[in-house]
């Protein structure tokens, strides 16, 4: 089930490589979200939860926020500015997925999951 989860996460980065302002922790965060999202479909046996996650973190990182979604813009109600001008900090033109903070916040819930959620990996 391991390599299952890696290597659709993988593809899910990679369809990514194409957007504008792409950066390696960028895929790399993208990547993560794709673990999460696959450990999700392998809870529910249901693509509704990881499709729900994808446009729940797509909505409010653009339209709510008025951060780039993946290096695209969209329109927003709000438009934030980060206190960092550093991009590794605020993931630059690319968004919030650009960012390295995203990395032990992804790290962090993928961990979660997995301890409350032990079986789901298993079967």
């Amino acid at each position: 089930m391991f390599f299952v989860i890696l290597i659709s996460s993988l593809l899910f980065g990679f369809v990514h490589i194409g957007n504008d302002h792409f950066t390696t922790i960028g895929f790399f965060n993208i990547t993560l979200s794709g673990i999460l999202m696959a450990l999700l479909y392998t809870k529910y046996k249901n693509l509704s939860a990881p499709i729900a996650m994808h446009f729940t973190w797509n909505f409010f990182q653009g339209p709510v926020f008025g951060y780039a979604v993946s290096g695209e813009s969209l329109w927003s109600l709000a438009e934030v500015t980060p206190i960092s001008k550093t991009e590794m900090i605020t993931g630059g033109l690319f968004g919030a997925e650009g960012s390295i903070v995203l990395v032990p916040m992804s790290l962090f819930a993928i961990v979660i999951f997995l301890m409350v959620n032990r079986r789901v990996v298993v079967n």
